[in-house]
């Protein structure tokens, strides 16, 4: 045998044996991928006052360089490292863009809710750009001289503190009303103290052997969303009819649907309480403050201290709830009190013009409740 093919043989043999058959390769195949520096991003501003009504418009815009590899071939992804002291820092993929723009509403998630920043205080935060090779996968933690990681530029950003709305919760049932058991029915709803509160209340006239589930407003018209009292406490699509009310007379229902706690407890004012001829919504958000723009309710047939008014056009503006077309009695509400609340104050009831638009109006005259909801 040819003595050279015999060597070459026992050399390949060599590498199987000891697994380094990789080894064998040539130093000069290898492409070893490097990265050129990257220079400080740049931000559409230095400070940022994050607006509750204007959330969806874009709060800051960054640029940065295009990072170049050896060899060019390779191609680029990025990430934005947003860092506050004292902070876990988040990572947010934008992959070959060499710009991005954070609108209000991320940005503010982003201190709020993960940073848990307080609403209103201004805070530094810096904002770093890292580059890696585009291999198909962003690596957690890449590193080594395929990664470029820019110097950081500081952004003093105020969060804001923005209202969540949660659904509103309705009886469905009999002893509530002329309409009994209708999973769809949305003519009675609890009230809420503000927009994203997770307890709701109601105070009113109930009758004997009175017995309701309740349901959310995105359950309507399915039993299996609907909430029953299995014992210990309310859940969705679990337990039975809730019948606390054996005796017809006056009633104060208050749950927390996210716990599951419920209390019925008698409200002893309400046999006692005046009524009022006319309630009436007015203020700039429906035309005027005049007695002429009193936009009139209708009393419940069922409760004489609820009071409904369907399809109301409400324009950017305030608002007050008054009795008998007077100002003797007028209910109001505090800063950031719509759609839903409860009237504490004097104060007109202020209404941004991203809520502007058509609502069904309900009223409690007993409690002071309110609650808008949007058609």
């Amino acid at each position: 045998m040819n003595k050279k093919i015999l060597i070459m043989r026992s050399m390949l043999a060599l590498c199987l044996m000891t697994g380094a058959l990789a080894s064998c390769d040539k130093d000069e195949d290898k492409i070893v991928v490097t990265a050129s520096s990257l220079a400080t991003p740049k931000a559409s501003a230095t400070t940022v006052a994050i607006d509750p009504e204007q959330l969806s418009s874009t709060a800051l815009t960054l640029t940065w360089d295009k990072v170049n590899f050896t060899p060019s071939s390779i191609l680029a992804k990025n990430d934005i490292v947003i860092s506050v002291e004292g902070k876990t820092p988040i990572i947010v993929p934008v992959g070959e863009h060499v710009s991005y723009d954070f609108t209000a509403q991320a940005l503010n998630e982003i201190l709020i809710e993960q940073f848990k920043l307080t609403p209103g205080k201004a805070t530094p935060v810096l904002f770093t750009v890292r580059t890696y090779p585009n291999n198909g996968n962003t690596p957690a933690q890449p590193s080594g001289s395929s990664l470029a990681v820019s110097q950081p530029v500081t952004v003093t950003i105020t969060p804001a503190a923005v209202v969540t709305e949660t659904p509103n919760f309705y009886f469905v049932g009999k002893g509530l009303g002329p309409i009994e058991w209708n999973i769809g029915h949305n003519g009675y709803p609890l009230f809420k103290e503000t927009a994203d509160a997770k307890e709701y209340t109601y105070t009113g006239l109930f009758q004997a052997n009175t017995e309701f589930k309740l349901v959310s407003e995105t359950g309507l018209g399915d039993w299996s969303k609907a909430y029953g009292f299995d014992g210990t406490k309310i859940a969705e699509n679990k337990g039975d009819n809730i019948k606390s009310i054996t005796a017809a007379g006056y009633y104060t229902v208050a749950i927390n649907p996210t716990t599951g706690s419920i209390s019925v407890k008698p409200y002893e004012a309400g046999a006692t309480a005046g009524t009022y001829n006319k309630i009436s919504v007015i203020g700039s958000t429906v035309g005027g403050w005049d007695v002429a723009n009193d936009v009139l309710l209708e009393k419940s047939s069922y409760n004489p201290h609820i009071w409904f008014k369907g399809n109301v056009e409400l324009k950017t503006g305030e608002l007050k709830f008054r009795a008998n077309q007077s100002w003797d009695k007028n209910w109001g509400g505090q800063k950031n009190s719509f759609p839903a609340g409860v009237s504490n104050s004097g104060d007109n009831i202020q209404v941004p013009a991203k809520y502007a638009g058509t609502y069904d109006v309900f009223f409690n005259d007993l409690t002071g409740h309110y609650l808008f909801r949007k058609v």
